[in-house]
C-alpha cells in the first residue's frame, strides 16, 4: 500500500514538473524550437502535458488546419514508446463517433512520434463551464453528450482511463469532443498490441483527482468501464459545483486516501440549485465499490436524460445487480477460482459477448421500469387533477366525503402539495368550508396544517368551521383560548399529526399526575371532556400514539380516577367516559378492567365494556355475560347493561345467544329487552329490532332459528 502511494506521489510530481516546463517555455520564446515535419507547417505550441506536446499546424497539401501531437520529443524512441504509440493509433482508428476526435495520419520523426488530428475551435471543459452561464439542466445535457462518446468507446472495447476536463474539448455550439487516448486500455487486444504493457503492477498512470479508487491501486487488471464511470462522476460533480469532490491541498498521499475511503461532500450543500436526482446520479458514480456504480456509461447517460426530462431515475433503488455483487463479495475466493476456470475454458471473447447481452437485457428492463413509472405517474396526476377540481367546486357533501377518501389514498407528500396549492385558489366561503371538511375527514398526518389555513382566514364563518374541527385533535380548546392553540400549532406544525398527538398524550398524562388533582371540578371535567371528544386520537391508531398509551398508561390513570372517592361523582363519570375507544393491552384488561365490571357505577361499567370488545378470550366473554345477568336483576335504567350488551354483540360470538335469550326470559322489562335485544342480539343476528319485541317474541325467534345458528355448516360437496 505504501509503495502504491509513493508511486502516485512521484507521478503527480512528474506531471507538475512537465507543466512547469511548459510555463517556462511560454515565458522564454527561445525554448524550445518548433519541430519540422514533412508536409506540414507547424505554427505554435498549443498544449504541453505528461504524454506529449500538441502543436497547431497547416497541411501543406490541403491547406487544412490540423493539430499535431508529438510524443517522446528530444529523446530516443524505445521499443515500448513505439509500441505504445502504435497502440494509440490502433485505438483511434477503431473509434468512430462524432464526439471522439479522429486520427488523420501518423508517423515518426527525429526525436519523436507524431499523430495528426483535426484542429478544433474549442476549449477544455472546465474553461467552457467557468465562462458559461448555463443552468444545471443545460450542463446535464452537455454531460449526456460526453457520456454518449465514452459509451461509444466502451462499445468498441476501449477504456479511456484518463477522463478529465483537459481531455474534453467543447466548441462554441456546446458540442463536446473526447481526446487523448494515450493511456487507454483495450478490453479485446489485437495480436500486435496484446503484448504491450503500458504500466507495471503498482505503477500509476493517469490524472489523480479524476481517478477511481481501483485505479489508484496501480493494478491495470482492476480497471474496467466502471472506472471511467467514476471519472465521469467526478467531471459531473465539477461541472455542477465548480469544485472537485476531494481537495488537493494536503498532498497526493492524502488525496489517495480520500478517494479510497472518504465520502464526498453533498453536491447540494455546495450548490443548492442541483436537484436531488442529479445529486443521486453523481453519488452513485462516486461509490467506492465498482459494483454499486452504474455498470456502463450507457446506464449513466439514460439516468441523466431521465433527470433532465423529470422522469423517475433508476439510481434511487438498489438493483438486483447490487444484491448479486454483494453476494459475490461474501464468497470472493470461490468466485475468483470459478472465474479463472471460466476464463481459461472459454476465453475472453465469450465473456465480452455475455457482457453485451446482459447490458442489453438490463437496458430493456430499465426501459420497462421507466415506462411503468411514467404510466403510474400519469394515473396519479389524473387522480390529483380530478381531486383538485372536486375540492375547488364541491357539488355536494357526498363529493366532499369522496374527496376525503381520495386524499387518504394519495401519498402523503403529494396530498400535502395538493392541499397547500388548492387552498390559495379557493375564493368563496362554501368552497373553503367543504375543503376543510375534506381535509379533516381525510385523517392524514398533515391534517392540522391544512386546517390551520382556515383558522387564519379573514372570513369568520370559515374560522368557525376550522375551530370546530381543530378542537377534536388538540387537548386545548381553540374556541376558548386561540392563543394557546396557536402556541400548540407553532410547536407541532412541522411534525406529523400522529407524532404531535403522541406528545400531547404524554403531556396530558403528566398533567393527570401533577396538576389535575388541584384543579377545580369544572376544570377537571372540561379537560376530560376535551380528551373524550378527541376523535382523531381514537381513529389514528398509529405507532407513535399506541406507544404513547403504553408509556403513559393513560387507561390505568383514568381507572384510578374513577375509583378515587375523593373526586366528585361527575369527575369520576367523565373519567369513565374518557376511557372509551382507546387501545388497551390484554394484561391491563384482565388485571384492571375486568374487576371493574362489578362496579355499581353504570357509566364506568359501560366504558369498561367498550374497552373489552377487542380483547380475546372466553374468560372476557364470561365476565361480560355475568355482568349482563347481574344488571338485568337491577331495577331502573342501567346504561351499564346496554354497554355490556353492545360489547357482547360487537364481539360477534354467537355462542352467547342462548345466555342472552335466557336473560330476556327472566327479566321481561323494557330496559332489559331493549338493551339486550337492540344492542346485543341485533348486532349478533342482524335482526331488525322493533320496540314491540318482548321476551316471548325473542323466545319464539330463538326456537325457530336455534338449529340454524348452532349447527356447524358442512362444506358443499362438489358435483362430479
Amino acid at each position: 500500500m505504501q509503495n502504491a502511494i509513493s508511486e502516485l506521489v512521484r507521478a503527480a510530481q512528474a506531471e507538475a514538473s512537465v507543466l512547469e516546463q511548459s510555463e517556462q517555455a511560454t515565458r522564454n520564446p527561445g525554448v524550445p524550437e518548433l519541430p519540422l515535419i514533412s508536409g506540414f507547417n507547424i505554427h505554435a505550441e498549443i498544449h504541453r502535458g505528461a504524454q506529449g506536446i500538441v502543436y497547431r499546424a497547416t497541411d501543406s497539401g490541403s491547406g487544412d488546419q490540423v493539430a499535431i501531437k508529438i510524443v517522446t520529443l528530444n529523446r530516443s524512441v524505445t521499443d515500448r514508446d513505439a509500441a505504445r504509440f502504435e497502440r494509440e493509433v490502433e485505438i483511434l482508428q477503431r473509434l468512430d463517433h462524432p464526439g471522439i476526435v479522429p486520427i488523420l495520419g501518423h508517423g515518426q520523426l527525429d526525436g519523436g512520434l507524431f499523430l495528426v488530428m483535426p484542429l478544433l475551435d474549442a476549449v477544455p471543459l472546465d474553461v467552457f463551464c467557468d465562462a458559461s452561464t448555463m443552468t444545471v439542466t443545460e450542463r446535464l445535457k452537455l454531460f449526456a453528450g460526453i457520456t454518449d462518446a465514452v459509451e461509444a468507446a466502451h462499445r468498441a472495447g476501449v477504456i479511456h482511463r484518463d477522463l478529465k476536463p483537459a481531455n474534453i474539448l467543447v466548441d462554441d455550439d456546446g458540442q463536446p469532443s473526447v481526446i487523448d487516448f494515450g493511456l487507454a486500455r483495450c478490453l479485446v487486444e489485437s495480436p500486435t498490441s496484446a503484448s504491450v504493457q503500458l504500466s507495471n503492477s503498482g505503477q500509476f498512470l493517469g490524472s489523480l483527482p479524476w481517478s477511481s479508487p481501483e485505479h489508484t491501486v496501480g493494478k491495470p487488471s482492476a480497471i474496467d468501464v466502471r472506472s471511467d464511470v467514476y471519472s465521469l462522476g467526478v467531471l459531473l460533480y465539477q461541472m455542477l459545483t465548480g469544485t472537485l469532490p476531494y481537495g488537493m491541498d494536503d498532498g497526493a498521499a492524502q488525496l489517495v486516501d480520500s478517494i479510497r475511503h472518504a465520502a464526498p461532500d453533498s453536491p447540494r450543500s455546495i450548490e443548492p440549485e442541483i436537484s436531488r436526482d442529479a445529486e443521486t446520479i453523481i453519488l452513485k458514480c462516486l461509490r467506492k465499490e465498482p459494483e454499486r456504480r452504474y455498470q456502463s456509461a450507457g446506464e449513466l447517460r439514460q439516468d441523466v436524460q431521465r433527470a433532465v426530462a423529470h422522469q423517475p431515475i433508476d439510481a434511487r433503488r438498489d438493483s438486483l445487480s447490487y444484491l448479486v455483487h454483494a453476494a459475490l463479495r461474501r464468497h470472493k475466493v470461490i468466485v475468483l477460482a470459478t472465474t479463472c476456470c471460466w476464463l481459461l475454458g472459454i476465453g475472453l471473447g465469450v465473456g465480452m459477448t455475455l457482457l453485451y447481452r446482459n447490458a442489453a437485457v438490463a437496458a430493456v428492463e430499465a426501459e420497462k421500469r421507466t415506462e411503468a413509472a411514467v404510466a403510474e405517474n400519469a394515473k396519479l396526476q389524473a387522480r390529483i387533477d380530478e381531486l383538485e377540481k372536486n375540492l375547488k367546486n364541491p357539488a355536494s357533501w357526498i363529493t366532499t366525503m369522496k374527496s376525503a377518501d381520495e386524499l387518504r389514498t394519495l401519498p402523503e407528500e403529494e396530498g400535502w402539495k395538493l392541499v397547500e396549492s388548492t387552498w390559495s385558489k379557493l375564493d368563496n366561503t362554501r368552497a373553503k368550508q367543504q375543503f376543510l371538511k375534506a381535509v379533516y375527514f381525510s385523517r392524514q398526518p398533515y391534517m392540522h396544517r391544512g386546517l390551520h389555513f382556515g383558522l387564519q382566514d379573514s372570513d369568520p364563518k370559515v374560522r368557525a368551521w376550522a375551530v370546530t374541527y381543530a378542537r377534536s385533535y388538540t387537548l386545548q380548546d381553540p374556541a376558548e383560548d386561540l392563543p394557546t392553540y396557536e402556541k400548540w400549532y407553532k410547536e407541532n406544525s412541522k411534525k406529523s399529526l400522529s407524532d404531535a398527538l403522541a406528545d400531547s398524550l404524554r403531556n396530558f398524562s403528566k398533567y393527570l399526575k401533577t396538576g389535575f388533582k388541584s384543579a377545580t371540578q369544572t376544570e377537571q371535567i372540561n379537560q376530560l371532556r376535551h380528551f373524550r371528544n378527541n376523535s382523531v386520537i381514537r381513529e389514528l391508531h398509529t405507532d407513535p400514539i399506541v406507544k404513547a398509551f403504553k408509556e403513559t398508561r393513560l387507561v390505568v390513570q383514568f381507572v384510578e380516577i374513577t375509583q378515587n372517592q375523593s373526586y366528585e361523582r361527575d369527575t369520576r363519570a367523565a373519567a369513565a367516559r374518557a376511557l372509551r375507544g382507546f387501545p388497551v393491552s390484554v394484561d391491563v384488561a384482565r388485571k384492571q378492567l375486568v374487576p371493574l365490571l362489578e362496579s355499581p357505577d353504570h357509566e364506568l361499567v359501560s366504558s369498561v365494556a367498550h374497552l373489552l370488545v377487542k380483547i380475546p378470550g372466553d374468560d372476557i366473554t364470561e365476565a361480560l355475560l355475568k355482568r349482563l345477568q347481574h344488571a338485568a336483576k337491577q331495577p331502573g335504567l342501567d346504561i351499564g347493561l346496554w354497554g355490556v350488551a353492545t360489547a357482547l354483540g360487537e364481539r360477534g360470538d354467537i355462542s352467547v345467544i342462548p345466555s342472552m335469550i335466557e336473560v330476556i326470559e327472566k327479566d321481561n322489562t323494557y330496559n332489559t329487552v331493549y338493551g339486550v335485544g337492540y344492542f346485543g342480539l341485533g348486532k349478533l343476528t342482524s335482526v331488525s329490532y322493533d320496540e314491540s319485541h318482548d321476551g316471548a317474541w325473542w323466545q319464539k325467534w330463538w326456537n325457530e332459528n336455534r338449529e340454524r345458528l348452532t349447527t356447524p355448516t358442512e362444506p358443499a360437496v362438489p358435483s362430479k
